[in-house]
């Protein structure tokens, strides 16, 4: 068994559900505050399946996205590792210090990307509101809404994810 494989597996496994639990938490509020304006629990208690559709499909695309900020910072590590000859903690909490980064910059492309691709969405169905149907049940617009930001996510994050990952001078880490 190789230990530092291990220990580079469990630092990515701590990024990996400490930083999704944060997600899904912000993700969250966000949702409520700007796009439900309502709390999602009062929507999900009256059985509204339209809108639990859209909010796992949001929540998806969210978590989708931001997880490409962790590749990127565990390259970083082993990276740091390799030109230094050891795990230390000055490097790991450099190391941190950059995913946070990572998480941060990952979190404004999700939030603004997905915002961007809602807004042409809804624009170019300007007779329908979107919110107001989700709110009064209507699946077809869920689905729709659903597949679309998850669709979205999934041509966002190989890109977010490389521009991260070219944030990392793999020369010039901890020497």
């Amino acid at each position: 068994m190789d230990i530092l494989i291990l220990k580079f597996s469990l630092y990515e496994l701590f990024l990996s559900i400490t930083f999704s639990l944060i997600s899904l938490l912000l993700c969250t509020k966000v949702i409520e505050k700007f796009i439900l304006k309502k709390p999602l629990f009062k929507i999900l208690d009256e059985k509204n399946s339209a809108a639990g559709i859209f909010y796992g499909a949001l929540i998806f695309s969210y978590l989708w996205i931001i997880s490409g900020s962790i590749s990127p910072a565990v390259s970083s590590l082993q990276a740091s590792v390799v030109n230094t000859g050891g795990l230390t903690f000055s490097i790991l909490l450099k190391s941190f210090l950059q995913f946070s980064l990572f998480y941060i910059i990952s979190i404004i492309v999700a939030f603004s990307t997905i915002g961007l691709a809602f807004k042409i969405y809804t624009y170019s169905t300007a007779t329908i509101d979107e919110i107001k149907e989700i709110k009064d049940g209507n699946i077809a617009i869920a689905i729709a809404l659903a597949f679309t930001f998850i669709a979205f996510s999934m041509f966002v994050k190989p890109a977010c994810q490389n521009v991260l990952a070219s944030l990392v001078n793999y020369e010039k880490q901890i020497r």
